[in-house]
């Protein structure tokens, strides 16, 4: 998005108008009073600060959109850690997990059918159950199917609990930012 502004000449202060568009969208004759807007962004790190713009004309009749970093307030901070932190365990409880060397999908829709793959065994409906693996296909009977849900549910209380660990930490403070996050004792996918 290209922004212009109207400065009438001016080397200093605020522009009188900013507009979304280009040069060739004003008057030839009106040119000579308006400016192509320069982005100059301010350096922030990751959680603490707030970027807010303004104008402003420079020495050289140039004009600029400057973004001043702006320390948030700390609820403001622990709310972007704690969406953070949920969203990694949500992202790692869909990864998938390793169990006895096979990989099991482990998304919402990977569970579910998992889970009534399991069913259909346990009711007697079927013996075994055929899937599908990278490499064509295999078989899993009703224990191999109770170790894969066992797992997989082990698994995201794992997760869970560690998600809630963090939480206690944000709001004591002990967790600040989003790499502590990542480098929290999260469990391994893998039984």
């Amino acid at each position: 998005m290209s922004l212009i502004a109207r400065t009438d000449g001016a080397t200093s202060g605020e522009p009188i108008e900013v507009r979304v568009g280009t040069l060739d969208d004003i008057r030839v004759s009106n040119r000579a009073n308006w400016r192509t807007v320069q982005e100059v962004r301010a350096n922030t790190t990751e959680n603490e600060t707030l970027s807010l713009p303004y104008y402003q004309i420079q020495p050289d009749g140039s004009v600029q959109r400057r973004h001043d970093a702006v320390a948030l307030p700390d609820y403001l901070i622990k709310k972007r850690l704690r969406e953070y932190a949920r969203q990694l365990r949500k992202e790692k409880e869909n990864a998938g997990m390793s169990i006895s060397g096979n990989t099991i999908d482990t998304s919402e829709e990977g569970r579910v059918k998992l889970f009534n793959d399991y069913t259909a065994l346990a009711q007697g409906w079927e013996t075994s159950i055929t899937y599908e693996t990278p490499d064509g296909y295999g078989t899993a009977n009703t224990s191999q199917l109770a170790t894969a849900c066992q797992g997989i549910t082990q698994y995201r209380q794992s997760l869970i609990t560690t998600e809630q660990s963090i939480m206690a930490d944000i709001t004591s403070e002990t967790i600040t930012t989003k790499a502590q996050i990542d480098g929290y004792a999260w469990p391994p996918n893998a039984i």
